[in-house]
């Protein structure tokens, strides 16, 4: 993200030199009024709480990269309070991905500028609106759009620590025309403004990793149980089909990983792949990217050197683990694909175990039973 700066610079100087104020952004309150469902909706999205003063999660990691190597703010506020590059005015700052940061700006180079002449932007062609010029806007409905910050960062040592826009690109959903905006503002059959006409309306709630409605069945599992009494062999497929990116995208802190458990007639649990750390006892079961600092420690991304191993489940991708366990006594077993946010011990750290941070989210379950051949 350092590698933004000058552009950032640029940027800031551009929109001054061109006459653009602070007022060129409104507030989501002036949209209200009108885009109530919309309005309602992004307050409740993690791009209206993406700030530090409505995110304590986001406060907590800033803190931490301030204080350890004197990582600039602004790197990181560059996505998480885009009006402050923006040249908005200071009261928009705190709304974080607000409205206009997306429906009064246009692409400039890898980042945004604000549009001088006052038009809305938006995603249809017979917009028709008393308030405010509208006009359809090509990169509002692509994931150009979305891929301005959920793209590829790297570090300061040079590394990819989030790279969605690579993964993407890469999928089958990218080469079908399948957007961001489809899976993460499905729509439903209503109206954008009070008094507009009915059609198909893009939900401002932006669906991701906070979000249960969306990580659940986003992977699928396949259980196969060979074998007999003296020995089972566990054959199982994580699969990953139902999302354009790597499984999980986005902030490295994020993990998916594989819960097996064996149990007998009684419902007893005789065997499992992992007691209390997957990443410590069964290494394979835990799809993420691992960042380690120089001396081999776990490490935030400004922390960093290198990547210590990349296992994330890649788009369109299906992974094939094997275990064989005694079949004595065996009666069923059990698959349970989970995902969390960020490692527990992070969140201690941060003093913030707690929810929506330490939530554990089940996304995918099989079961079979030991049938012995």
């Amino acid at each position: 993200m350092r590698m933004r700066i000058p552009l950032l610079c640029l940027t800031t100087v551009a929109l001054l030199l061109t006459g653009v104020s602070a007022q060129e952004l409104e507030s989501s309150e002036a949209c209200a009024d009108c885009h109530v469902q919309a309005v309602a909706d992004w307050r409740t999205s993690r791009h209206a709480l993406s700030t530090a003063a409505t995110n304590p999660f986001y406060a907590a990691m800033l803190k931490w990269a301030t204080s350890s190597d004197g990582q600039p703010q602004e790197n990181c506020d560059l996505c998480h309070m885009p009006a402050r590059s923006l040249a908005a005015a200071p009261r928009l700052e705190n709304e974080g991905v607000t409205c206009d940061v997306c429906h009064a700006t246009e692409p400039d180079g890898k980042w945004l500028r604000v549009n001088p002449s006052g038009v809305k932007f938006g995603p249809y062609d017979d917009a028709v609106s008393v308030v405010h010029e509208s006009q359809f806007s090509e990169h509002l409905v692509s994931s150009r759009q979305c891929l301005t910050c959920h793209g590829n960062l790297a570090s300061a040592h040079g590394f990819a620590f989030c790279s969605t826009q690579k993964e993407y690109l890469s999928s089958s959903f990218s080469k079908q025309g399948i957007t961001c905006q489809d899976c993460h503002m499905p729509s439903i059959q209503g109206v954008t403004a009070e008094l507009g006409k009915i059609r198909q309306v893009h939900s401002h709630k932006f669906y991701g990793g906070y979000n249960p409605e969306i990580l659940r069945n986003c992977a699928k599992i396949e259980l196969e149980v060979r074998g007999d009494s003296t020995e089972l062999t566990i054959a199982v497929k994580v699969i990953n089909r139902t999302v354009g990116h790597a499984l999980p995208t986005g902030s490295p802190m994020r993990a998916v990983y594989l819960s097996l458990r064996a149990l007998d007639a009684n419902g007893k649990v005789i065997w499992q792949n992992y007691a209390t750390n997957p990443l410590l006892e069964d290494p394979d079961a835990v799809f993420m990217r691992l960042l380690e600092d120089e001396a081999g420690r776990p490490a935030p991304p400004w922390l960093a050197t290198h990547i210590k191993f990349d296992q994330r489940l890649q788009p369109d991708e299906t992974r094939e683990l094997l275990y064989r366990i005694s079949g004595l006594n065996v009666a069923d077993i059990f698959a349970t694909l989970y995902y969390r946010l960020a490692p527990p011990a992070l969140l201690q750290k941060l003093n913030l175990d707690i929810e929506p941070y330490s939530n554990v989210v089940t996304i995918a379950t099989a079961q079979s039973k030991a049938v012995t051949k």
